[in-house]
């Protein structure tokens, strides 16, 4: 068992055990008093996660793969505005309109995106005044000229309990003898 502080960044919080008849299974419990976490695949956000309410748990048999969470946020104020050329999935060099720098320095967090494209990137360098780089790249396309946003977080606190179980046994037909 452990306990992962989530971020606005989608964080591996389970990796499901492999092997011949290792069948994973894992418990999830959001430990956070006021703060609904959100769980799901390497994308997840809030608006692509399944909600964790406070004090709630999922389990999740079998858990296969590697289970993700984040903390939920939302966009705060605009802070600067991505270039006129549009970003594809995995990007990491991101352009922005001069004068937008200040408002984003390295180590924070920014908001690109709408609906279920928006996802939170956080800055990893800036070589210039208009050129940052992220240390993850984007989970989704973005259209030219979006609008990077602060991010308002509300980060919370995860208990993770995983391990392995036994798979199911089908229900086995057995010949039913006469009067027992």
């Amino acid at each position: 068992m452990s306990f992962l502080n989530t971020i606005p960044l989608p964080t591996a919080a389970f990796i499901a055990p492999t092997g011949t008849g290792v069948y994973p299974a894992c418990i999830l419990k959001n430990e956070s008093p006021s703060q609904t976490l959100f769980v799901g695949l390497s994308a997840c956000t809030p608006n692509t996660g399944i909600p964790l309410p406070p004090n709630a748990k999922i389990e999740l048999s079998p858990a296969s793969g590697t289970v993700f969470t984040c903390s939920n946020w939302s966009a705060g104020t605009a802070a600067a505005t991505a270039s006129a050329s549009a970003a594809t999935v995995g990007t990491t060099s991101w352009t922005v309109a001069s004068g937008g720098m200040p408002n984003i320095p390295v180590g924070t967090y920014f908001v690109i995106g709408t609906g279920t494209g928006a996802e939170v990137l956080k800055v990893a360098t800036s070589a210039s005044t208009t050129t940052i780089t992220t240390g993850t790249g984007a989970l989704f396309d973005h259209a030219a000229s979006e609008v990077l946003y602060s991010v308002v977080t509300t980060p919370g606190v995860l208990k993770v309990q995983g391990g392995t179980g036994l798979p199911p046994v089908a229900a086995a037909a057995f010949p039913v003898a006469a009067g027992i």
